[in-house]
């Protein structure tokens, strides 16, 4: 009669913890592809108040100034001279000596003033070109600190449940304790599961923090200020991983140091142009009027020209020098193009890797483990299985789903990183926790299981 009571009793409480695994695994367990309102918002905020883009901004707008300067032509210059004929003064009186008025002007060899500001515009196209890195590191740092904030808060969901299970659980082995089929082992060690999780609130809470210290820092935001998220890191769609072509085409196409090197590409070759156009000969016309008093007055026109007699050893080298700039930035852009495909290439493969372990937790892993928890407890039931073996089961599910919180949080941080199109490798892609976050039974069997 009492062992038929006591199944009856515990069905109850686990039904109850089933209950709550059926809400969480109705959600889904894969990646919401759609672009979270509030995450746009933060990302845009922090493009907006970031100093390190604020500065890359006003070092743009500096190097653009330069331009203007730089194919400006040459000022005149205004000699004004007097020339005295004898010791004492004798304008007017002696005919060499006069007043005048001269000027001159410096006149380059065509081309060189428009190669010159071609070069100043491709150095601030090149400072340009940093705001942009700049802008796409922030908004992978904003994606990347996010995702660590979902899931953190996704683990204290999960925590939070976890611990309601487990309360069930306790208050059913305390009634059967109470009845005398039960044992005080039970009690103990689902008491030590709570503390367990006791334990593990005050660690994510204390990851939260951590989260949100950084996040608020890429933010500008006053400290204690709150953060609060809009989505979810689950989702009913399906994980859709990019195409290789179109992330390809994307790469080459945004990368900034691609768009670097191939304005270093450009500038060699105005340099060579205008190194080139210092070959050619410059120019100096000059005009003057003079002013001898009562004598007639006098006026001048002159023309000049540079000779390159130094060509071997000044404008020759010059040239040479632009050609090999020009070949190292082709080697440059090459070299980066073959690293900018290679890094996606990598955090592709790993998006499906890790598209394709969700989907077996979605379908697979996390449905098994319901199974086998439900199976375990109609064993319990006819008295084929031992309460231990419930609670591992139960265990085991928990632990399976923070691994797949954990690896839907992997995805969207190396989807931050594939879309920051860096050349390097060091764009980091760790996880808040890349083991299950606690828990009951997540370090291990216990003795005697």
């Amino acid at each position: 009669m009492k062992r038929e009571w006591w199944p009856s009793r515990l069905g109850q409480a686990l039904a109850v913890a089933l209950l709550l695994l059926a809400g969480s695994q109705a959600r889904g367990d894969v990646p919401d592809r759609q672009e979270d309102p509030v995450l746009r918002a933060l990302i845009d905020e922090a493009l907006e108040k970031n100093p390190a883009v604020k500065q890359a901004r006003e070092e743009a707008e500096a190097a653009r100034l330069q331009t203007g300067p730089a194919g400006a032509p040459f000022e005149p210059m205004l000699i004004v001279g007097y020339e005295n004929d004898g010791p004492q003064p004798s304008l007017g009186s002696m005919p060499m000596t006069r007043f005048s008025f001269m000027v001159e002007q410096k006149l380059p060899f065509p081309g060189k003033l428009s190669f010159a500001r071609a070069i100043a515009q491709t150095d601030a196209d090149l400072v340009s070109i940093r705001i942009q890195r700049s802008q796409l590191g922030i908004e992978s740092a904003v994606r990347r600190v996010y995702t660590d904030l979902l899931e953190i808060r996704e683990f204290q969901a999960l925590t939070s449940e976890q611990e309601q299970v487990w309360k069930q659980i306790e208050e059913v082995t305390r009634i059967q304790y109470s009845s005398g089929e039960g044992s005080q082992v039970d009690i103990l060690r689902a008491q030590g599961e709570r503390t367990r999780l006791a334990q593990q609130r005050i660690r994510e809470r204390v990851q939260e923090q951590r989260v949100l210290i950084e996040l608020r820092r890429l933010l500008q935001r006053e400290p204690g200020t709150p953060i609060e998220t809009g989505g979810r890191l689950v989702s009913d769609s399906p994980i859709r991983v990019p195409r290789p072509e179109e992330v390809n085409r994307l790469a080459l196409e945004v990368s900034p140091e691609l768009k670097e090197a191939k304005q270093l590409i450009s500038r060699a070759g105005f340099e060579r142009s205008l190194a080139q156009r210092e070959l050619g000969p410059d120019f100096l016309a000059s005009a003057a009027y003079m002013n001898r008093g009562a004598l007639p007055m006098m006026w001048s026109l002159g023309l000049g020209i540079t000779v390159p007699i130094w060509a071997r050893t000044k404008q020759m080298p010059r040239i040479a020098e632009a050609e090999t700039r020009g070949r190292s930035a082709k080697l440059l852009e090459e070299d980066l193009r073959q690293r900018v495909l290679a890094r996606a290439e990598e955090r592709l493969l790993e998006l499906n890797q890790l598209a394709e372990e969700a989907a077996l937790d979605a379908s697979g892993i996390l449905v098994q483990d319901r199974l086998a928890f439900e199976a375990a407890l109609a064993s319990y039931r006819t008295g084929t299985a031992s309460f231990l073996t419930v609670l591992e089961a139960l265990s085991t599910y928990f632990d399976d789903r923070r691994r797949a919180v954990n690896r839907l949080a992997n995805y969207r941080r190396t989807e931050a990183a594939l879309f920051e199109f860096s050349p390097d490798s060091s764009v980091s892609t760790s996880a808040v926790s890349e083991k299950p976050a606690g828990g009951a039974m997540s370090t291990g069997s216990s003795p005697g299981m």
